[in-house]
């Protein structure tokens, strides 16, 4: 799946889990739907702990707290994913709450399917902005302020340098990123702790 270099191999991207399987050198079922696959570890030196973006799961397993599995959580989005999202399929809502607080995620999905939901869905409440919606979001007229970073769109409205949804010069509803990596001395890191609304889309 991967070249020598460490970049996704094309070919397997997006693809069946039997072809993927062929192409490792084996056969699975025709009425398989996904692969499995058990990493030892996390880290930029376990491929499997990165995106994938084909028909391969990575499983790991925790023991003991729940603190335990998100403490791999946290390990898995230090190698990527972060800003985009992920899913619980559990009933205890302690465990639901804690995950939702911790991930470093625009959404999280309770008890569904996450292909589906996390492309979003106007029935599960996720907000997808193109830029031009954005700009209603402008932080006048009573408007909330929301700006946008690398695609995933942040409430600066409690913020009081955002005031009127001007801060510096710059304005609410607009799409920040390049401001923020280049002008700002503290980066995308200055929006850590910002509620994330949802994420910007073309269109």
């Amino acid at each position: 799946m991967w070249d020598e270099e460490g970049h996704r191999i094309v070919a397997t991207v997006a693809v069946s889990p039997q072809e993927l399987c062929r192409k490792a050198g084996f056969e699975i079922p025709a009425d398989r739907k996904f692969v499995m696959v058990h990493s030892e570890g996390i880290g930029k030196e376990f491929k499997f702990s990165g995106e994938k973006l084909t028909t391969l799961l990575t499983i790991y397993k925790y023991e003991g707290e729940f603190e335990n599995a998100l403490k791999m959580m946290d390990e898995i989005y230090k190698v990527g994913g972060r800003g985009h999202s992920c899913g619980i399929y559990s009933f205890d809502e302690d465990h639901i709450r804690r995950l939702a607080l911790r991930a470093p995620v625009t959404r999280v999905m309770v008890r569904q399917p996450q292909s589906k939901a996390n492309a979003g869905s106007a029935e599960n409440g996720t907000l997808e902005l193109t830029l031009a919606e954005l700009a209603k979001y402008n932080g006048k007229d009573g408007n909330p302020a929301y700006v946008a970073v690398d695609g995933i769109i942040y409430d600066v409205s409690a913020y009081p340098k955002w005031k009127n949804g001007d801060h510096n010069g710059y304005s609410a509803g607009n799409d920040l990123t390049e401001i923020i990596k280049t002008k700002s001395p503290h980066g995308v890191a200055k929006l850590n702790g910002v509620p994330v609304v949802g994420k910007l889309i073309d269109g």
